[in-house]
């Protein structure tokens, strides 16, 4: 017998381990920059906060956020800066 939806359960788990795999680099990226961890999935009412870091006074609360950035023939793991999530500027 054929599985129903059995491409969208191997999409969800593929996107799963992207989504550790980019927490996982995240953190150690944090760490070697002198932070200290301070909690990791932490679940509240509203949802879920992927890492908590402290560096002196400053906390930070980071959502980790991972995308394949080409083709899918191409799929690489790309290095993006913080902004490029967002829309790029309008020229009028």
């Amino acid at each position: 017998m054929k599985r129903v939806g059995g491409s969208r359960v191997l999409a969800r788990q593929r996107a799963q381990r992207r989504g550790r795999l980019a927490e996982w680099m995240c953190l150690w990226h944090l760490r070697l920059h002198g932070w200290h961890i301070v909690a990791r999935g932490w679940r509240c009412p509203s949802g879920e906060i992927d890492i908590m870091a402290r560096r002196g006074k400053v906390l930070a609360v980071i959502e980790v956020k991972s995308r394949v950035s080409s083709p899918p023939q191409h799929r690489r793991w790309r290095r993006a800066s913080a902004g490029a999530s967002s829309a790029p500027p309008k020229l009028s």
